[in-house]
């Protein structure tokens, strides 16, 4: 091919541009070759949500349902909504009242300002970090049927590769590929809540 364009009169800039278009097209084709040869050798694809499997199971639910009933953790609940109130009270003031101030009073009311939001910030990670735990906790309670779950999945299903449910490896995934709620249900069926 390139002797005869050669021949033919093509210029160099014509040669590397039918060169580069041909290479394109061979390394598609290529491509769809060995994507559907893989998908016919392998299976199919699917994706799964281990967190939102684990969240949703009737377990997860119901210790999650207990920590929001915690003493403690219902303390800091409810000063985190007290700081949030009085923190919006001194931003309404600053508003109000703020073109009237001095300059030291307006210092004040913004350090009071930013020290309910700091107070705000550390009851939000206190709190972020008890659900961690218990999630953290059930993951490690779960993982043996989670694995088990998933192979059984993969095998009934016909799945040859299982991705994880992440936007920065899975741009996109209908929906008829994910097996979450799948999931979720052997695991519901594997793991009972306590009677109450």
């Amino acid at each position: 091919l390139i002797a005869f364009l050669k021949h033919s009169g093509c210029s160099m800039t014509r040669l590397h541009f039918y060169k580069g278009r041909n290479m394109k097209k061979l390394f598609v084709a290529a491509l769809l070759a060995s994507l559907s040869v893989l998908s016919f050798a392998e299976g199919k694809i699917a994706v799964v949500n281990i967190q939102e499997a684990l969240i949703n199971t009737n377990v997860a639910q119901q210790r999650l349902e207990e920590l929001e009933t915690d003493s403690d953790f219902k303390r800091d609940v409810d000063e985190g909504k007290d700081l949030q109130k009085e923190r919006l009270a001194l931003i309404e003031k600053r508003q109000k009242d703020g073109a009237v101030m001095a300059p030291v009073e307006l210092q004040q009311l913004d350090a009071k300002i930013k020290g309910k939001e700091a107070d705000m910030e550390h009851l939000a990670r206190k709190l972020q970090s008890a659900q961690q735990g218990l999630m953290q906790g059930l993951m490690l309670e779960m993982n043996e049927g989670m694995q088990k779950s998933m192979q059984e999945i993969s095998k009934s299903e016909g799945i040859g590769l299982l991705l994880m449910a992440n936007p920065q490896i899975v741009l996109y995934a209908d929906t008829s590929f994910d097996i979450t709620a799948k999931l979720t249900d052997k695991l519901n069926k594997l793991y009972k809540p306590k009677k109450k």
